[in-house]
């Protein structure tokens, strides 16, 4: 039985060293670029998907030519209304649009954000309001008013003006 068990151990002494040796050809396979064996093509490194804002800008531009969007001229700024009570305004933006299909397409510069209080002021900003504005405009009002400071003028008591203009002053009357 001793003998037996000394001819199996060195069968497994040489299957060690034969993966040994299949392990450091695998890593020195690796470290070489190479799929195959020897003459093989090495792998081709792949491109990382990076866009440029060019290449979108040209696919926007061609889906725009494509919904028959025409530019609108003479367009100084834009305001939209949220509901929030803010408003967005993009003063000089590029409006295109497709007045048949209902399609519009506005692009420009970041917006200004404004609260509608600031603009109460543009007599020209009311006409744009539409009548989902109105209890909004209403609210301001009243919150305005509320605020106001009283004028500088004191209130009158109950009194009577007439016996109190025909009793004498003693100060000296200027003409």
């Amino acid at each position: 039985m001793s003998g037996a068990t000394s001819e199996g151990n060195t069968a497994g002494a040489e299957e060690t060293t034969v993966n040994r040796e299949r392990l450091q050809r695998l890593q020195r396979l690796s470290e070489q670029v190479r799929l195959g064996g020897k003459g093989s093509m090495r792998r081709k490194k792949k491109a990382a998907g990076t866009r440029s804002s060019a290449t979108d800008d040209k696919k926007l531009h061609a889906a725009i030519k494509r919904m028959g969007l025409s530019q609108v001229p003479q367009i100084d700024e834009v305001n939209m209304f949220k509901e929030d009570g803010t408003v967005l305004t993009f003063a000089m933006p590029k409006l295109q649009a497709n007045i048949s299909a209902n399609t519009y397409v506005m692009s420009g510069s970041a917006p200004q954000q404004r609260r509608l209080e600031d603009l109460l002021d543009d007599v020209g900003m009311l006409s744009q309001l539409g009548p989902e504005n109105l209890a909004q405009i209403q609210q301001l009002m009243q919150q305005l008013s509320a605020q106001e400071k009283p004028s500088d003028v004191p209130d009158v008591p109950d009194a009577d003006f007439e016996a109190a203009a025909t009793q004498p002053t003693d100060a000296p009357v200027t003409s």
